[in-house]
């Protein structure tokens, strides 16, 4: 099997594609270094008239070391503005790229964001930005030194030329010793890669329930394998370390007989060791630098693997499915979008997923009458799910046509829409924050409509236990919420929304019977007119509701009014 080998200049594309939108700002930081090894290699060369001078005087010096104080100063000044113009290139890097993935995570296609664990998206969100931008910022500053060392070498051609082969024969040789140890880099950061991604995905779902892992009696096996993982995850640190180190020791190692070689043919050749001396002087302020070079390009490349799991992420979560603007009717206009209750036509809609052999939906055509309220029911993959997400617009189906109240919506109608609808999930996300800040969600503070859906959730027995009323501290784990008066949490927060629709899905799947029924007849109790879906796999629903849909294997088998099921 052919071994995935990827080159400096396709690695070079691979960060272009991350600094290209930052503009001149990284060419930049590169040019400001430049200029500081040009002021080096000015300052150095202001040395020549001494060694000139068979027996220089005060005078001649004095002028001599003022110059060479000024520009090697004025290097350092430029050095350090050159760093900073990195630092902040890579600060936007990582900013820019956080900001990217959070909003493709909310507005990519839903089936391949839907992918993803939880610990996959913290990891790519907290880690792997870092990665970019430590990436990015060894790249630069690699470059930059780079070009550093070029100008020197140039400056040691001219108070040294003889010699200047001999310092070609030792970049060679470092070249060379660079190049046998990238490709171990290479390799261990992909193996960092795929284990920290895999760490942070086995805590992400193993961690959400300790509790379980107690009860269990599961929490020694857990132990066992992070303990195991944490191991594996410790040496290849330590490698990262390493590496570059044995690197740095074996150019080191060429450098010391190196030098020892070029005094001796000063000796030999020319029987005076000054001219060995100067270049021994110059090639200590060459040879950090040369290493810095190898280590960061070596960084650099060995980050690649991050970069290119990032490009190959975002490629994935780009929005390919986009829906061209719909012909609107006359009269048809965004602002009415959610003002009534919303009805639901859809037309031989069915869905295909990559890797599935069968489809999830199968020539669906389903009508839901505006203020109508359905439940779709059917075992488990029978394609509740996706028929559910199809109906929010979270993707377009792969043939038939959705429309709401007789039009077809394009993205940004969508979105709109969307802002009109009131869900209530299995698992209510909680926040941690006042009970009122997770009732108010996204929308603006309004403590009037906040006591009203209190009370039309029957929250509001609860919400008088608490110390501090709505205004109490819960956290994402609800501790001190039941599961019961965790669903009301969302309700409550879905009435807020004043929603034209509402959808519970699989909401009650979890609660008992009795917890269930209270929540339902909360539902009937709503005073606004709407429309509302019910998703689940339970029948205490059906007495609340208009009509039941049932589904198996992505198809409609039975599509009852509520009056004929007796």
């Amino acid at each position: 099997m052919k071994k995935h080998k990827s080159k400096p200049l396709s690695a070079f594309r691979q960060y272009t594609s991350l600094l290209r939108p930052t503009g001149l700002a990284a060419f930049g930081s590169i040019a400001v270094l430049a200029l500081s090894g040009v002021a080096e290699a000015l300052g150095l060369a202001s040395i020549l008239p001494l060694l000139n001078q068979d027996e220089p005087t005060m005078l001649s010096i004095l002028p001599v070391l003022a110059t060479l104080t000024l520009f090697l100063v004025l290097s350092t000044m430029l050095k350090y503005l050159g760093d900073s113009l990195i630092s902040r290139v890579t600060t936007v890097v990582e900013a820019r790229a956080r900001r990217e993935l959070m909003e493709r995570l909310v507005k990519g296609p839903w089936p391949e964001v839907g992918k993803l664990g939880q610990g996959e998206i913290t990891a790519a969100v907290m880690s792997e930005a870092t990665q970019l931008s430590n990436g990015t910022y060894a790249l630069l500053s690699g470059a930059g030194t780079l070009v550093v060392v070029l100008i020197l070498f140039a400056a040691s051609a001219v108070l040294t030329p003889s010699l200047l082969g001999l310092a070609l024969l030792f970049i060679l040789a470092s070249a060379l010793i660079f190049r046998w140890r990238l490709k171990h880099v290479r390799q261990n950061e992909r193996n960092l890669s795929a284990t920290t991604t895999e760490i942070a995905e086995e805590v992400s779902s193993s961690l959400g329930d300790v509790k379980f892992l107690r009860e269990s009696g599961s929490d020694g096996e857990w132990l066992s394998r992070s303990q195991e993982n944490a191991d594996l995850l410790g040496r290849l640190r330590r490698r990262q370390i390493m590496l570059p180190a044995a690197t740095r020791t074996m150019v080191d190692t060429v450098a010391a007989v190196f030098l020892a070689v070029v005094v001796g043919l000063a000796l030999l050749v020319q029987g005076d060791i000054t001219l060995g001396l100067v270049f021994v002087a110059l090639f200590y302020r060459i040879i950090p630098r040369v290493q810095a070079v190898q280590n960061q390009l070596n960084t650099a490349l060995g980050q690649v693997t991050w970069v290119e799991k990032w490009n190959t992420r975002m490629a994935a979560l780009a929005d390919r499915d986009v829906r061209e603007p719909a012909a609107k009717s006359v009269g048809f206009r965004e602002s009415s979008l959610g003002a009534a209750p919303p009805g639901f036509s859809l037309r031989g809609v069915s869905q295909h997923f990559p890797g599935r052999s069968s489809a999830a939906l199968c020539s669906v055509d389903l009508e839901i009458a505006p203020g109508e309220r359905v439940a779709i029911l059917g075992p488990s993959g029978s394609g509740k799910t996706t028929l559910l997400d199809i109906l929010l617009g979270l993707f377009p189906p792969s043939e038939g046509t959705v429309l709401i109240d007789g039009e077809a919506l394009n993205d940004d109608q969508w979105s709109v829409f969307r802002r009109s609808i009131g869900i209530v999930p299995q698992d209510v996300p909680i926040r941690r924050g006042t009970l009122a800040e997770n009732i108010y969600w996204d929308r603006q503070a309004d403590p009037e409509l906040l006591a009203r859906v209190v009370e039309m959730a029957q929250l509001d027995g609860f919400v008088g236990q608490l110390p501090h009323g709505a205004e109490s501290h819960i956290d994402s784990k609800s501790v001190g919420l039941s599961g019961g008066q965790r669903q009301r949490v969302g309700l409550a927060r879905a009435l807020y929304r004043r929603p034209s629709l509402l959808v519970l899905d699989e909401a009650t799947s979890a609660l008992d019977m009795e917890t269930e029924l209270a929540l339902l007849l909360a539902v009937q109790d709503i005073p606004w007119p709407m429309t509302v879906v019910v998703v689940t796999h339970r029948h205490a629903a059906l007495d609340f509701v208009d009509r039941r849909i049932d589904l198996a294997a992505g198809s409609i088998r039975h599509n009852h009014e509520n009056m004929e099921l007796g």
